[in-house]
């Protein structure tokens, strides 16, 4: 995870780019994006990778709950529902907890969950 002071001055000195992309031009509202992005359980975009394409992610944390990494699954446009989006977001999810577990050594069931 970047420091807050390194992506606040690269939201200042690409504002432009950062807006365009959809992020506001306040850094508070784009720092509270970012918090809420990094505390949930899975992410989803269209079209952010390739045009036509949904991305699923879900957060990997390290010893200290930090991000430090990323699962992620890529499927079609044409694929996508609610249902296939709940159904597909679990596996990622399932894997980044057993991921955590083994880093720490303890069972995915014994491990808190971050919501």
């Amino acid at each position: 995870m970047l420091p807050a002071r390194f992506v606040r001055s690269f939201h200042e000195a690409h504002r432009e780019e950062m807006v365009a992309a959809g992020l506001a031009p306040e850094w508070e509202v784009v720092k509270v994006a970012l918090r809420r992005l990094r505390v949930g359980r899975i992410c989803v975009t269209a079209g952010e990778l390739d045009a036509g394409m949904t991305g699923i992610a879900t957060p990997l944390r390290d010893l200290d709950g930090a991000v430090d990494a990323s699962l992620g699954f890529v499927l079609p446009d044409t694929e996508r529902t609610e249902k296939r989006l709940e159904d597909i977001g679990k596996s990622p999810r399932q894997a980044a907890e057993r991921l955590e577990a083994e880093r720490i050594g303890t069972s995915p069931a014994s491990t808190p969950a971050v919501h």
